[in-house]
């Protein structure tokens, strides 16, 4: 990405998060980032396409590579537990990561296009990572994990269930370390549990 188009995405991103989408104007853009209006449609054709290099830049930024830094040849228990935590730091803890998830659950009924370019570029491929990690257990006989995909779904929403809501209404804080610890080993038990041969 040039200076320039990396200029207008840090200026997007700002406005999208504090304004939300169907506020934030072309115009404004192009003033948070110093550059003028054409520049802003020269690198960008449209507010969608703009908001979709947002949502691309966030989430290469929070990481959704499921097994980033995680030893996959270990036990699945430590494994998974390894994912689980990576994944709440990510989405929960993170305060850039609660703020992409707002803005896209406020802006996605307006703009189903946006919801989608979200998914595709977030949640499904970590999903699609453990699921394919799954498959593998299931491959091996160490798992009985007939439907991956569902099974890593499943999976996910353990893992958040606990947290998630409550943290993104501002009910509850993000959990703290010990407290992700203690919750994550127990889901990953009754997750494997579920799903021991």
């Amino acid at each position: 990405m040039s200076e320039k188009a990396e200029q207008i995405v840090s200026a997007a991103q700002s406005l999208f998060l504090e304004d939300g989408y169907a506020a934030t104007s072309m115009d404004a853009i192009a003033h948070e980032s110093g550059v003028s209006k054409p520049t802003v449609y020269s690198h960008f054709q449209s507010k969608e396409g703009l908001f979709a290099g947002v949502m691309c830049r966030m989430c290469e930024d929070i990481g959704f590579d499921a097994f980033d830094g995680v030893e996959t040849d270990g036990p699945p228990a430590v494994v998974l537990k390894a994912v689980a935590t990576d994944m709440c730091r990510r989405l929960v803890v993170s305060e850039q990561g609660r703020a992409l998830l707002r803005t896209v659950i406020c802006e996605a009924p307006a703009f189903p296009e946006l919801g989608r370019v979200a998914w595709e570029t977030g949640p499904r491929y970590g999903r699609e990572m453990v699921a394919d990690y799954l498959a593998g257990l299931d491959g091996q006989g160490e798992v009985d994990v007939p439907d991956p995909v569902l099974a890593a779904g499943m999976f996910f929403g353990m893992v958040t269930g606990p947290f998630l809501i409550p943290v993104l209404l501002g009910t509850e804080p993000p959990p703290s370390e010990a407290v992700l610890s203690e919750t994550l080993e127990k889901i990953v038990a009754t997750f494997l549990k579920g799903v021991s041969v």
